[in-house]
């Protein structure tokens, strides 16, 4: 992984079936760097999730998220 400027805090957006590729780059982020990981979600596609995914998102200063798998 090329090195890359990160913001300190990054939430991490992955299908919970991709968590083996989310811990790879978690394992290659540089030291500076704080992922937060949301906690398994367990409703339906079709139901909101609502306020405290959003909120986590918006308290990270960045966001990355895994191309491919079932995170598409």
């Amino acid at each position: 992984m090329p090195e890359v400027a990160l913001p300190a805090k990054c939430f991490i957006s992955h299908a919970d079936a991709d968590a083996a590729a989310r811990d790879a780059l978690i394992e290659r982020l540089p030291s500076g760097v704080t992922p937060f990981v949301f906690p398994p979600i367990t409703v339906k596609p079709e139901e909101f999730v609502g306020d405290p995914l959003i909120d986590a998102v918006t308290n990270c200063d960045g966001l990355i998220y895994l191309r491919g798998g079932a995170s598409v």
